[in-house]
């Protein structure tokens, strides 16, 4: 098949970037011709990109959102079909060969997400969550969990222990003194990663706690994004005992895969009380690491929270969103409970049986359980026809 994969830059080497470009280099392995395309702008409408494990050389078509992708674009660029993993209701023209690998980061799944795929020759669930979603409105998803290289993200206390090592605190805490608690996503305006419960509940838990110390690999201090988090924990009065991603590397997506390895595994706990995840990247990653995770007990969390603990919330807890959708948020003391209880078993957890836990969310796994039948499921109900790779030699047009 002819694929155009819609999603974050593969190369990016965290979150939807790392995903896609291991998802790019399962199928091109598999005999397909894949392009990513991307609605991050440069200033090169097109570039080449080296497909990694293979010899394959493809184009990045850059600047590309979901205003302007249809079908004759489609027909343009000679594509079978189009693999989104993008938010659809953003689309403004149907794609008639579009398959949307649908993230749900909501109690209930919009209206406006079920309109756009209602008549797609497939929808693909990320979660189960997601899926028991829209089952609801009488669709019958795939489903199709992310996949994980357990090469890659695998315990490294050697790693860990260099990460720890980083923090020259006030205070003179040395890094095997510290309880570490760590959190990573990127986050926007409204703060559905959370970070300001978990910044509250940490300053009680500190108290509690002083060799508690708290990592946000996030953007810290984006005024403009609506959330200054450094602000409001100066506010606080933890800016002294919390650390941060730097902000350049992490907007650029300069990270490595190997790098947040190292980082995870230099957690004594990974905290996300989330509004909502459409997957839950880091939650797995974290296990994978060896790191056990406290998260909201809300969209695809519990599925994924194999280790830790899940931070209740109640009926009063719903806050309601600009999709007519509802989103559970936790209480800051409901996620400073969380963070006691596991500080209190945390010489009790062997970070090998923790990663462990989470093998089935390994690639090899992914692909033959989930993923290879949807393929083999595309090709079936799509009318695929042989044609040569000659998008490269389109220079743009």
């Amino acid at each position: 098949m002819r694929i155009l994969w819609y999603s974050a830059t593969p190369e990016c080497q965290s979150g939807y970037g790392n995903a896609s470009r291991s998802m790019i280099s399962w199928l091109t392995r598999q005999g397909h011709f894949v392009v990513p395309a991307t609605k991050h702008p440069t200033d090169v409408r097109f570039r080449k990109w080296e497909v990694p494990g293979t010899d394959k050389t493809v184009p990045i078509v850059c600047g590309t959102n979901m205003t302007v992708l249809n079908d004759d674009v489609m027909d343009k660029w000679e594509m079978n079909v189009c693999i989104s993993m993008f938010d659809v209701w953003a689309m403004k023209e149907p794609i008639n060969r579009l398959i949307p690998w649908i993230p749900i980061d909501t109690q209930n799944v919009s209206e406006k997400i079920v309109d756009k795929v209602k008549d797609c020759p497939m929808q693909i669930a990320m979660t189960q969550h997601g899926k028991v979603e829209l089952e609801t409105f009488e669709l019958e998803p795939e489903y199709a969990p992310i996949g994980f290289d357990p090469e890659i993200f695998h315990p490294k206390p050697d790693g860990g222990a260099e990460f720890r090592a980083c923090f020259p605190w006030k205070d003179g805490l040395k890094p095997e003194e510290m309880f570490l608690i760590g959190s990573v996503g990127l986050n926007y305006g409204d703060d559905r990663k959370g970070f300001v419960f978990l910044m509250q509940a940490f300053k009680s838990f500190h108290d509690k706690h002083p060799e508690a110390r708290l990592y946000l690999h996030t953007q810290g201090n984006k005024e403009n994004e609506g959330m200054a988090y450094g602000r409001i924990a100066q506010e606080l009065g933890i800016m002294d005992y919390v650390a941060w991603a730097d902000p350049a590397t992490f907007w650029f997506g300069e990270f490595s895969a190997e790098e947040l390895a190292s980082i995870y595994s230099g957690f004594d706990l990974f905290c996300l009380p989330t509004r909502g995840e459409g997957f839950g990247m880091p939650i797995i990653e974290a296990q994978m690491c060896g790191t056990p995770v406290v998260v909201t007990d809300n969209t695809s969390c519990p599925e994924l929270c194999k280790s830790g603990a899940l931070i209740p919330t109640d009926a009063d807890d719903y806050v309601y969103t600009g999709l007519n959708t509802w989103r559970k948020q936790p209480k800051p003391s409901r996620v400073e409970a969380a963070l006691i209880g596991m500080h209190s078993v945390r010489d009790k957890l062997d970070p090998a049986s923790i990663s462990e836990l989470v093998s089935e969310y390994h690639w090899d796994n992914v692909w033959k359980n989930h993923w290879q039948p949807i393929i083999d499921k595309i090709e079936g109900i799509l009318p695929i026809e042989s044609k040569e790779d000659e998008m490269m030699d389109k220079k743009g047009e």
